[in-house]
């Protein structure tokens, strides 16, 4: 039937870490899971602890992280949404 992905909205304060491979092994900016020159080059553009925002700024796309997350090779930590206060009458 149809495809039920997970709805997943990253905002630009959510933090991006690295993931680890199968073995547990972290990674990095040098230890990169992509394997062709294009993908590497852009996996370089990401350090472990940087918003989204920090990510779009250095030129990745927000389907690069979306695709990423998916795969594991991020982790993103959404911010903490603060509900707004009501005012006391």
């Amino acid at each position: 039937m149809g495809d039920k992905r997970e709805v997943f909205r990253m905002k630009d304060a959510d933090t991006i870490t690295f993931g680890a491979d199968g073995d547990g092994n972290a990674y990095s900016t040098e230890n990169s899971p992509k394997r062709d020159e294009k993908t590497k080059a852009r996996w370089g553009k990401y350090r472990d602890g940087m918003t989204v925002k920090e990510a779009l700024d250095a030129g990745l796309t927000r389907s690069n992280i979306r695709r990423d997350r998916r795969a594991g090779n991020i982790v993103i930590t959404q911010v903490a949404v603060e509900e707004p206060q009501a005012e006391a009458a």
